[in-house]
């Protein structure tokens, strides 16, 4: 009875477990590469990073609109107890430089009963131009100047930032795919090794049934399908939330998340993520100064000495030189020397203090950021070295172990070689095989650690983009 029970509880489960399995039998394989690029062409943060830059070019769009020519035009009348006061007239074109000096030139006519003798013009007009030259501060920079600069840098700057949000989210993806392979893998084993147990199982109980072994034999064949049964599920069930979590980073196109089919498995050998090639620590330096942290990091103290230089030019005194030829419409003598207008402005703080404040405020943040940015690059060298030792020893532990589990194969199939001539038992030959099973899931284990190390040192080095 107790064996009829055990037969029918196995072939249950076993029919409920094939049943469930809808395996397909055209699987497309998806390597690590592919992967990469499915999440940067349609993942929303990579999208949401690339707007950075596009951002960054509208700033230095705008801040190129401070140089554009303007047309400017301003009328004036007034009319009181049926009388002409005034009408003013005037309009033109304004064109600032990137040099500091700005150009005008315009059309003024004013008239009226009570005008201004001040704004007395010919009775057909007067044409007029305009040079405006500063001659000690604004000479070397200015406020418009600053900001073109700045913006034009800030471009620079948010593709450093552009490539470091996606090394970020490339190593969140990388490690997800790196665990939904070694849950293929485990499943891989788990699925052999039932089918080991199931085989063992008909052959014993078939010598059962001739009298050549007891009936002991065929509960503890059982009972170690079971097992394996259980294990299969356990890692079924692994490889099932592990494709789920993986899908969490596939997005289709018109930005709606995606589903990895059934038919999809990972790709058994990512060659290029073991590629030593790529892997050469020539100059740690060298290579520090390619992250996008620290490419960030030296963008933001150019702009901050950009802004310090500003700063400086504040503390000079500010005198502008205007000058105005002017020429009247009605006549065209050509005699633009005698008529012009010219002046000069001079500006300047006695104390200076709200210019020196700022100077040294700018100051203290150049040595803020220098000193920020001398902290990252020393821990990005550190990170760099642990990344490659860990790959190292990796590498070291994974040749090895395939070494090792080549010695648990052999006690295996010299085991399953006696037993299957009756010269061993059973439960010594589930013990090898149970060994080798452990040992290949060990296996799988270094596998994924390496592949995690080299991962960890790509991210380290800020170039995950290039896998």
């Amino acid at each position: 009875m107790t064996r009829r029970i055990l037969y029918t509880l196995i072939f249950t489960m076993i029919s409920l477990h094939l049943c469930a399995q809808s395996e397909p039998e055209n699987n497309q394989v998806l390597s690590l590469k592919q992967f990469f690029e499915i999440v940067y062409t349609n993942h929303p943060l990579s999208k949401q990073a690339k707007l950075i830059v596009e951002n960054a070019k509208s700033m230095n769009l705008a801040a190129k609109g401070n140089f554009d020519p303007k047309l400017y035009y301003q009328f004036n009348d007034k009319y009181f107890n049926e009388k002409n006061y005034y009408d003013l007239g005037n309009g033109g074109l304004s064109i600032p430089t990137k040099y500091g000096v700005d150009f005008k030139s315009g059309f003024e006519r004013n008239e009226g009963v009570f005008l201004n003798p001040e704004n007395n013009t010919p009775t057909q007009g007067l044409y007029y131009a305009q040079v405006s030259v500063p001659l000690v501060q604004g000479v070397m920079t200015d406020e418009r100047r600053t900001i073109l600069k700045q913006s034009q840098i800030n471009i620079k700057a948010s593709q450093a930032e552009l490539d470091f949000q996606l090394n970020e989210l490339f190593y969140k993806a990388g490690k997800s795919f790196l665990e939904w392979q070694l849950s293929f893998d485990n499943l891989s084993v788990y699925k052999n090794a039932f089918i080991l147990g199931n085989q063992r199982f008909e052959a014993v109980k078939k010598s059962f049934q001739f009298g050549d072994r007891p009936a002991i034999d065929t509960v503890e064949a059982g009972i170690q399908v079971l097992d394996r049964l259980a294990g299969w599920q356990q890692a079924e069930l692994e490889f099932k939330n592990k494709t789920v979590q993986l899908s969490g980073f596939l997005w289709m196109n018109n930005n709606m998340p995606a589903v990895l089919d059934s038919t999809i498995i990972p790709d058994m050998k990512p060659v290029s993520i073991t590629d030593d090639t790529k892997l050469e620590l020539n100059s740690i330096k060298s290579i520090v100064n390619l992250h996008p942290n620290i490419r960030a990091g030296n963008f933001k103290l150019e702009m901050l000495n950009v802004d310090k230089r500003l700063k400086m030019e504040k503390l000079k005194p500010l005198i502008n030189l205007n000058y105005n030829p002017l020429i009247d419409a009605g006549q065209n003598n050509g005699n633009y020397l005698n008529n012009y207008k010219w002046g000069v402005s001079l500006n300047f703080p006695l104390f200076l203090r709200k210019e020196r404040g700022e100077l040294q405020s700018a100051k203290l943040k150049i040595q803020q950021s220098q000193l920020e940015l001398d902290y990252k690059r020393n821990d990005l060298e550190n990170r760099i070295r642990m990344a490659d030792n860990e790959r190292t020893y990796s590498k070291i532990q994974l040749e090895i172990f395939k070494l090792n589990i080549k010695n648990y194969e052999s006690l295996w199939s010299a085991e399953k070689r006696l037993f299957d001539s009756g010269e061993s038992s059973l439960f010594m030959i589930n013990s090898r095989e149970n060994t080798y099973i452990n040992a290949q899931i060990k296996l799988n284990d270094y596998n994924f650690k390496l592949n995690k190390s080299v991962l960890e040192l790509f991210y380290s080095r800020g170039q995950l983009r290039n896998l």
